[in-house]
């Protein structure tokens, strides 16, 4: 997150890794690659109904140039495969754009990219309400248009030019 200054929306806290622990017990795995004790890359995978997505993953500073994260995500769809999963959905890049991070990801897709579509339309909206006032603000229910508006943190709310609508 450092090597590519991550935005703090994007750094997670030790509750998040503890709810995926404790949530979704069976479903949430831990992959890593190492060398002579050192971690060198690892990627937390959501597997579940034949599926298997790559949630996130990164690589330590010395190690990122090297084919740990390769090696990892290979052996990744290979246990997944081992365990019934049909498909590994890696995601695009940051902020939908083609970048390092999509790139990287291609390389695993010889037959093209699938086609994707991006939901903004809010169908539950007392939920949806509810979830932004837990967040800490009931007004950024749609602030500045960033969807979903519950995840974007309150220092944040000005930089943020997305749109959703809400069903009714």
């Amino acid at each position: 997150m450092d090597r590519v200054d991550a935005r703090r929306y994007c750094r997670f806290g030790d509750g998040f890794y503890e709810s995926l622990r404790c949530d979704l017990p069976d479903e949430a795995l831990v992959f890593w690659a190492e060398a002579e004790g050192a971690v060198m890359a690892a990627s937390i995978m959501l597997a579940c109904n034949g599926m298997m997505n790559y949630h996130l993953g990164g690589s330590v500073h010395e190690y990122a140039g090297g084919v740990a994260m390769n090696l990892l995500m290979y052996e990744a769809a290979l246990w997944g495969c081992e365990h019934g999963c049909k498909t590994l959905y890696l995601g695009g890049g940051v902020g939908s754009g083609s970048d390092g991070v999509l790139r990287f990801k291609q390389t695993f897709c010889k037959g093209g990219t699938g086609r994707f579509h991006v939901g903004r339309r809010v169908f539950l909206g007392e939920e949806f309400r509810r979830l932004c006032s837990l967040a800490g603000d009931e007004s950024r229910a749609g602030a500045d248009g960033f969807f979903p508006a519950y995840r974007l943190p309150a220092d944040e709310c000005q930089h943020a030019r997305h749109g959703y609508q809400e069903s009714r």
